[in-house]
């Protein structure tokens, strides 16, 4: 009489513990998977926050190359208008074979400057995050 009974009870011991040791499997996958998450998440800001630096870092660089340009263009304009075309103007005749051609590489210059500036306001005005110059 006690045969089926003990058998009875030793399978739903077992199941039971099958069953335990189910869901404690189960509540550790969705630990594993909750920890997984949260170290992924963590890496994704720092990738994120370095990107942000990086990006900065660009924005500025190209901002440092434009305002440089542009002081680069006005003591260019300041060579010639201050200096060279006074000085030409008031020695013609002992200076225009030194100075003309002076003044003649300086123009070149300036206009390929004004070329360059042109080209990188252009550039910085539609700026993204990943621009390059």
């Amino acid at each position: 009489k006690s045969g089926p009974l003990r058998k009875q009870a030793a399978t739903l011991s077992v199941k039971t513990s099958t069953d335990t040791h189910y869901i404690n499997m189960m509540n550790n996958l969705h630990l594993a998977v909750i920890l997984q998450s949260f170290i992924r998440m963590t890496n994704s800001i720092s990738r994120l926050k370095k990107l942000r630096k990086s990006e900065v870092a660009r924005q500025n660089v190209a901002t440092e190359i434009l305002v440089t340009e542009r002081g680069y263009k006005k003591n260019l304009e300041t060579l010639k208008t201050v200096y060279l075309m006074p000085l030409l103007q008031k020695f013609p005749k002992y200076l225009d074979f030194a100075i003309n051609p002076l003044l003649g590489e300086v123009t070149v210059i300036i206009s390929y400057s004004d070329l360059l500036l042109s080209e990188l306001v252009g550039r910085i005005e539609q700026w993204s995050p990943r621009q390059a110059l």
